[in-house]
């Protein structure tokens, strides 16, 4: 059986100051036609339970995204279409590097993180997690699931 270059699930996905954890073998696989075209990929990252980094090196949609399907999804018709996400495995990280990642984007978090929790709250959470497992544990409550 051949292994595919992706982060072992479940991982933490970063992307335009949005945590998420993927946990299913659907997650990212559908997206909005402008999440595709816009920079939601360009500036992802995801982080393994394995220790490692990886960047998202490619988006694949069943048809080409030309000018015309472009500039529909960023005005009137912006649908949702399978992709096939392409990883690019880029180093290991540490928990605390991590851990220092998710405290930023609490920070500049505009109450959607912190709608049922204060921002001081959730970052000692993810202050007292140990390991890769106990932090997922903590954020799962407070983050988007998939």
């Amino acid at each position: 059986m051949e292994s595919k270059n992706e982060p072992l699930r479940p991982y933490i996905f970063l992307s335009r100051g949005a945590i998420y954890i993927c946990q299913s073998e659907k997650a990212l696989t559908r997206a909005r036609v402008y999440a595709v075209t816009g920079n939601f990929f360009s500036d992802a990252a995801a982080f393994d339970g394995n220790g490692t980094l990886w960047n998202v090196s490619e988006v694949l949609t069943p048809y080409p995204l030309n000018f015309v399907r472009k500039i529909l999804a960023r005005t009137v018709f912006n649908p949702r279409v399978g992709i096939d996400v392409h990883w690019k495995s880029q180093r290991q990280f540490e928990l605390d590097e991590l851990k220092n990642i998710l405290r930023q984007i609490i920070d500049a978090d505009d109450d959607v993180i912190t709608q049922f929790i204060s921002a001081k709250e959730l970052k000692s959470r993810i202050d007292t997690a140990s390991t890769f497992g106990n932090l997922l544990k903590k954020l799962r409550p407070h983050v988007l699931v998939e």
